[in-house]
């Protein structure tokens, strides 16, 4: 979808209300490639969405036995497990 208001109507064109969907805003590809950042790092999570998106949006089904209590936003949790450093071993 170009505009949040066409996936936003596709899902309420859905005859089973009861299910839950699940929203990804695909950007564009970057003409230049830069180091520059852009855009808050702390808010990743927000909960507006704008109505123009400069790239896609991709619009998904939510599996019945996916559960997102689950999920956690803990920026305390390692991104991946952490190796146990080996005792050295002395001769």
């Amino acid at each position: 979808y170009k505009r949040l208001e066409e996936a936003l109507e596709s899902i309420m064109a859905d005859e089973s209300n009861d299910e839950e969907y699940d929203m990804v805003l695909v950007p564009p590809d970057p003409a230049v490639v830069s180091d520059e950042e852009e855009g808050n790092e702390d808010n990743l999570a927000a909960s507006r969405f704008p109505m123009d998106v400069p790239g896609t949006i991709e619009v998904g089904r939510r599996h019945p036995d996916y559960d997102v209590s689950e999920l956690s936003d803990s920026d305390d949790e390692p991104l991946r497990p952490i190796p146990a450093k080996r005792a050295k071993k002395c001769d």
